[in-house]
């Protein structure tokens, strides 16, 4: 048994399924992190998903494997060897797991290693996750044998990797008890502030490859040893299955709904320039992406409208209120949203931290601060309006000057609205510097974060790209001396351009400011 593993291993890793999963895993985490984004390890599920691409083309590999004497018409000479047939598939057993358990522990080792010496990359990574994931790859290895030993067809394989993916994303796979009952348990839910049993998950993963590994055997017939698998799998299973599928305790519903209500609490707190900062712990890390934005937004505001102690700015991180629809639903039922997300007048900058949109996004904030405008949304989710007026576009290009990326962000924003025309350029949707303006509105799947509190026009962020193209002293020396004049809600963005010197962008100047007080308007 242990030679015909050997051999079994050695072809395993030159199986074209087992080396096509590896490609595509490594052109997957290539897409996923191309973006640029800062890490949180004990929360970023993307490379453990990874895994799943070499687990599937595994499978079908074993399956095949395992099938081989069977497509050469060898198995009535295999009967006739010394070998017995439940050693072969113990065999095929033992070379899937050699093969994939170390496989699966590089991958992630790798993973974490290089995450982990990201810029902004914080947290730990996640034991209970990464055990899973080691043992549903191996599992997969293990279900190519069972599906071979039981469904003895080439076509056994593919079909297997269907039956995963159906019984993953199926029978209440996003229900908050019942989802941990499944191979990975479903990303419904906020991973920051969820509750679960991923301990308990783990050795349900373990219960379900043990007792692939029972059926299999026992295929050939159950002996002793086989008997012992298969009960400690069942018990396995049982017992954390049941501790999975209870009510979740009070004290631990409580315990995060304060964290959510009463961030202050449970954050720690720095302060640079005048500015406190204060986040979670485990993004204690992040302070200085804060400050970078929020120090270019100030070092461009005259003085009078800067941080003092008659007017103290605070950066407080706190979930976006979206986040609500994804805690699980004791969280839902005893959280007060009206009390989590309130418009306080502090920047808030979310738990995710995205390098090419956050930068930007925490820099439009403290410009919203800095002109008037309220910089973080509340509980309704809804942006106010400053269209049209010299506010609006001034902090839009303060936000646009706050990092060496967010200029370029700002310039695409802008081509995304002149691409998509007039609905986009006057629409009264929060059509900040955040969102994409896919035909002018927020849709499913649209990028838009849900964290500024105010929005201008599309023909508003036109308007602050095209600043961005004047020499920079130039404007901030007429924004400086005019500031008054242009954080007044009265003003229109025209007549920043006035003073500028320079024409309003054809078209844009003559759109009508919205009035403050009038629907949607910001106060």
């Amino acid at each position: 048994m242990a030679a015909l593993a050997r051999a079994e291993s050695r072809l395993l890793v030159r199986h074209p399924g087992y080396l096509v999963g590896l490609a595509l895993t490594g052109l997957g985490v290539w897409a996923l992190t191309a973006e640029g984004s800062a890490t949180v390890l004990g929360e970023d599920v993307n490379g453990f998903l990874s895994l799943l691409l070499p687990a599937w083309g595994s499978l079908i590999a074993v399956n095949l494997a395992a099938l081989r004497s069977r497509r050469d018409g060898t198995d009535e000479l295999f009967d006739s060897l010394p070998t017995a047939p439940v050693a072969r598939t113990a065999a095929h057993l033992l070379s899937s797991v050699a093969v994939l358990v170390p496989t699966s522990i590089a991958f992630l080792t790798v993973w974490f290693l290089w995450t982990g010496a990201s810029t902004g990359a914080v947290g730990t990574p996640s034991w209970s996750l990464g055990a899973a994931m080691v043992l549903i790859v191996a599992g997969a290895g293990v279900s190519g044998v069972l599906v071979a030993r039981w469904v003895p067809i080439a076509l056994g394989g593919p079909l297997a990797v269907i039956a995963t993916i159906v019984l993953q994303n199926n029978f209440w796979y996003q229900d908050d008890r019942w989802r941990w009952l499944h191979f990975v348990e479903a990303d419904a839910f906020d991973p920051t502030f969820d509750i679960g049993h991923p301990g308990w998950h783990v050795v349900w993963v373990a219960g379900l490859v043990l007792l692939g590994v029972f059926l299999a055997l026992a295929r050939h017939g159950v002996s002793g040893r086989i008997a012992v698998a298969g009960g400690t799998a069942l018990a396995l299973l049982a017992v954390s299955g049941w501790v999975q599928t209870r009510p979740l305790s009070s004290a631990r519903v409580a315990a995060r709904i304060d964290e959510l209500q009463n961030p202050a609490a449970h954050q720690v707190c720095e302060e640079h320039g005048g500015v406190r900062y204060c986040a979670y712990p485990s993004r204690r890390a992040w302070i200085p992406l804060w400050r970078q934005p929020v120090e270019a937004v100030l070092a461009r505001v005259p003085t009078a409208a800067a941080a003092t102690a008659d007017r103290p700015l605070e950066v407080r991180q706190r979930a976006v209120p979206d986040t609500f629809d994804q805690l699980v639903p004791p969280l839902q039922a005893g959280l007060d949203p009206k009390v989590a997300w309130v418009a306080d007048g502090a920047v808030h900058p979310g738990m995710r931290w995205q390098f090419a949109d956050h930068p930007l996004n925490v820099g439009y904030q403290t410009a919203s601060w800095a002109v008037g405008l309220p910089p973080a949304v509340a509980s309704s989710r809804t942006a106010c309006s400053a269209g049209g007026q010299a506010r609006v576009v001034t902090a839009m290009w303060l936000a646009g000057k706050s990092g060496p990326r967010s200029g370029a962000r700002l310039a695409r924003r802008a081509a995304e609205v002149e691409r998509e025309g007039r609905r986009a350029l006057v629409g009264l949707h929060p059509l900040d510097v955040i969102d994409d303006y896919v035909k002018g509105e927020l849709h499913p799947g649209s990028p838009y974060v849900p964290e500024v509190g105010s929005a201008g026009r599309g023909a508003d962020v036109v308007m602050a790209a095209r600043l961005l193209a004047l020499p920079a002293d130039r404007v901030a020396k007429v924004v400086a001396t005019n500031w008054a004049l242009l954080t007044d809600p009265a003003t229109t963005a025209a007549t920043l351009f006035e003073l500028l010197g320079t024409s309003t962008p054809t078209g844009l100047g003559e759109l009508p400011p919205v009035t403050p007080g009038v629907g949607r308007a910001c106060p």
